[in-house]
């Protein structure tokens, strides 16, 4: 669980979305009070982290009580987050290369 979440924080999850997705990947249709004690997120927070990652389609739960939590398959997962990061890193070329632009028309 722990290589999983530190890989999945190193795509731009958070540490509670990383540890809880690390740790259903390793123990499917788990419940969340399990995923709270063995992925070491406090019960309070546990249900808004599963609820972040299963609107984004990161993980599925079924009808009945408790919930159980599956992942989704992993290469959608890392593929949905690389193309994000991707994204991301073109955003912040764009704003480098305007910046620069504008200091460059600034100094002349």
């Amino acid at each position: 669980m722990y290589e999983i979440a530190v890989q999945m924080q190193k795509l731009g999850l958070t540490k509670y979305k990383s540890k809880a997705l690390g740790y259903i990947i390793e123990n499917p249709e788990c419940t969340a009070r399990e995923i709270s004690e063995n992925a070491d997120i406090p019960y309070t927070k546990v249900y808004s982290v599963l609820d972040s990652l299963e609107e984004m389609n990161f993980l599925n739960s079924g009808l009945g009580r408790p919930k159980r939590y599956v992942a989704s398959d992993p290469e959608y997962i890392v593929g949905f987050l690389t193309r994000r990061e991707k994204d991301r890193y073109q955003e912040i070329k764009k704003s480098g290369e305007k910046a620069l632009d504008i200091m460059k028309s600034e100094s002349n």
